[in-house]
């Protein structure tokens, strides 16, 4: 099982937009994950997760 962030998907339906220049609806969507885009912008989007 892999971990994925809560709104991640909406994260890549903003990245998906942002690299087609569509800037309306890319800030449409960076808007509902502003806090998971900055992660993602500055590198900090992996978390440790503990294996057992």
């Amino acid at each position: 099982m892999s971990y994925k962030p809560k709104g991640a998907n909406l994260l890549y339906i903003a990245l998906l937009y942002e690299e087609r220049g569509d800037k309306v609806n890319f800030e449409k969507y960076r808007k509902k994950v502003p806090n998971l885009y900055r992660e993602w912008k500055l590198g900090l989007d992996n978390e440790m997760i503990p294996i057992d």
